[in-house]
């Protein structure tokens, strides 16, 4: 039997704000609940003939309006390692308390450089800022994004749709990070299956697991390293004669590794991690030295 996507991802459970008080969202086994509202297709057809739609359940249609949105993918964050993670307190605009997900910070008075990134991302933070800041333009205390949208050509105007996936990557505690998973779980999915809408996503696929991936082994191999990684079927690291290491990667390992945390391994870069049947997972890893990649079973206690 092949094992869920959602395997070795923990259930959560935040409070959110609704109406006059505060009710809980809750993920589990790939599904987004409200367990506070028992019929939420009727709050549906009452808000449809005129009444107010509960927070809860703008939550919940959001969450499925968006859990194949790549855009999802490149706005938010890419890890523990992610050199633009959120400082959002404090934020233009009253933006504060944004999940640590939401991959737009904002720069000091005397802004580092920011890293390449490719084109998609640039695009989507570009968007973020436009729909969630009133700053003119780049500056000291501007979103970091705007610094990616001037050097990568005008940003695009807000789309239809986008203010409710900040919604959500705006939700408490890990919720994004699990909305980031099912986004990536649809995809690799749709791969598989040979999808015809696979080859226009190509592009923000591949931006999606550069920018994971390239975080990842840059907290693995330290700074100084210089990182090429590619989408390819099949996962890979070699060093190339002039220093740079190569990571090939498929889109799947975003679903398999990343997303379940388990990039880094006692210091081994994670290839593969395949759940077994007794609760066991089994990896193939690869050492700093980039040798040949090694299997290793990990059982319960």
């Amino acid at each position: 039997m092949t094992p869920s996507w959602w395997t070795g991802l923990t259930p959560l459970e935040e409070i959110v704000p609704c109406g006059d008080a505060h009710h809980r969202i809750r993920w589990s086994d790939g599904e987004l609940a409200t367990p506070d509202h028992d019929d939420p297709d009727g709050e549906r057809t009452l808000a449809a003939l005129g009444g107010q739609t509960s927070r809860c359940i703008e939550i919940l249609d959001a969450w499925q309006r968006h859990r194949a949105d790549l855009d999802a993918l490149l706005l938010a964050g890419r890890g523990a390692g992610d050199p633009l993670g959120p400082q959002l307190a404090g934020a233009p605009g009253g933006f504060s308390g944004f999940s640590s997900s939401l991959a737009v910070s904002f720069g000091s008075a005397s802004p580092m450089p920011a890293p390449p990134m490719p084109a998609p991302y640039r695009y989507a933070q570009a968007r973020a800022v436009a729909a969630m800041s009133p700053s003119p333009g780049p500056g000291p205390g501007a979103p970091v994004a705007w610094y990616y949208g001037s050097r990568g050509g005008g940003a695009p105007a807000p789309r239809q749709g986008e203010d409710t996936l900040l919604m959500l990557l705006r939700l408490p505690g890990a919720l994004p990070d699990r909305l980031v998973a099912t986004v990536v779980a649809t995809w690799a999915r749709r791969i598989t299956d040979d999808d015809p809408r696979v080859a226009k996503a190509l592009p923000a696929l591949h931006a999606a697991l550069y920018g994971r991936a390239l975080a990842g082994a840059r907290g693995w191999l330290g700074g100084g390293t210089e990182l090429d990684v590619r989408l390819a079927a099949s996962p890979a690291v070699a060093r190339r004669p002039d220093g740079t290491v190569v990571i090939e990667l498929p889109f799947s390992w975003l679903s398999d590794v990343w997303a379940r945390g388990f990039t880094t391994l006692a210091g081994r870069f994670c290839l593969t991690a395949q759940p077994g049947p007794a609760d066991d997972w089994t990896f193939t890893t690869v050492a700093l030295d980039l040798g040949q990649p090694q299997k290793f079973t990990l059982h319960p206690c």
